[in-house]
């Protein structure tokens, strides 16, 4: 559980997922039992914040490290804060113990307070804030709808724009 002195705390909202967190849990369940210390309920809460946050630290949870997590706390319950290379820096896969859902009585939109320690998390700032506010500013949510997302990276402009604030660059170039 973080130190709450020295923590950060941000809102995010409950979104439907795209049903890949159980057999990612499972594939993962060693690494992620790890980190939590205790066996993870199969499956993950999908929570979209309003601003972006990047993992300053992680234990990666696959085999090429694209997936990392940090120990947070959801509305006061333990849990991993995890993201992927890939995922823009609002989105997050919570996992934890208990089915979180069930546990705190979250429905799609309900707003969670999540908490982690500030050496493991910091607000995005600088020229990647500014890219991924042009980006995400009001369709937040674009990414767990996979038809909206899929249309956006077709868009050569958006492909690149999103993997340069994710990445820190676009592909060939330097």
């Amino acid at each position: 559980m973080p130190d709450a002195s020295a923590s950060i705390s941000f809102q995010a909202v409950i979104v439907p997922g795209r049903g890949i967190g159980s057999s990612f849990v499972a594939k993962s369940a060693d690494a992620i039992s790890r980190v939590l210390e205790a066996e993870a309920f199969p499956g993950t809460l999908n929570a979209v914040a309003q601003a972006p946050y990047r993992l300053l630290k992680g234990t990666a949870l696959d085999e090429k490290g694209k997936y990392r997590a940090v120990p947070a706390v959801i509305n006061g319950t333990p849990c991993l804060l995890s993201t992927g290379a890939s995922f823009p820096f609002h989105v997050f896969e919570i996992i934890a113990a208990v089915p979180l859902r069930q546990t705190l009585g979250l429905q799609d939109g309900a707003s969670v307070t999540l908490t982690a320690g500030a050496n493991n998390i910091s607000p995005v700032t600088g020229w990647r804030e500014k890219l991924w506010s042009r980006l995400y500013s009001g369709r937040e949510e674009v990414y767990y709808k996979p038809e909206a997302f899929s249309r956006l990276m077709k868009s050569f402009w958006f492909r690149h724009a999103h993997r340069w604030v994710v990445q820190g660059r676009v592909k060939g170039v330097a």
